[in-house]
């Protein structure tokens, strides 16, 4: 990705996290980077894969937060270290995935919501693959459904970011994903 582009996708990030999905137009992009609506179309073909773009780059930075996280962790470690790291960027980014998803659903949008898809489906598989290793090394119950546990998990950063907006940012994402963690943690561990 060149520069330019990456520079184009931050502005574009910035604009939705400032004033929300609904200000994410190309012309308003353009004007936050300081060209024309028609300079933006050689850099992106439309909205549509701006947003796709801007997914991608969230994608990257839960990817990024995944590699720091070791796999051979104990639960009680792999989930404080994936947790705390996911919360602070969606505080960051104010919970940015949420607008993608309410836009897609709105508009009914199949390229993006199939992105967006992706997306929580690659999140889902990662989590469960993790506690079926710990599944396997003892350290959670026998009985504990893998994928189950996986959407609890992935549910319980939901839950906690749509809190936090709805709260006008004043809920303390971190605070709360220990409680909830601590919750969730006792229902899994051996």
């Amino acid at each position: 990705m060149t520069s330019r582009k990456q520079e184009i996708l931050e502005q574009a990030m910035d604009l939705v996290i400032r004033e929300g999905i609904a200000a994410l137009t190309m012309k308003h992009v353009a004007q936050q980077v300081g060209f024309t609506e028609a300079a933006m179309y050689r850099h992106f073909r439309s909205k549509r894969e701006l947003v796709i773009s801007l997914i991608r780059m969230i994608q990257g930075q839960f990817d990024r937060i995944f590699a720091r996280t070791a796999s051979q962790e104990r639960p009680e470690v792999f989930f404080r270290n994936l947790l705390g790291p996911m919360l602070g960027y969606l505080e960051k980014v104010r919970g940015v995935t949420f607008q993608f998803l309410s836009e897609s659903t709105y508009n009914r949008d199949e390229l993006i919501r199939a992105e967006l898809d992706g997306f929580y489906v690659s999140l889902l598989d990662r989590v469960a693959a993790y506690l079926e290793g710990s599944r396997r090394r003892g350290e959670i119950r026998p009985d504990v459904d893998c994928e189950a546990a996986a959407i609890l998990f992935t549910g319980i950063i939901q839950s906690l970011t749509i809190r936090y907006l709805l709260s006008g940012q004043r809920s303390d994402l971190q605070k709360n994903g220990d409680v909830v963690l601590d919750v969730y943690l006792r229902g899994v561990l051996a």
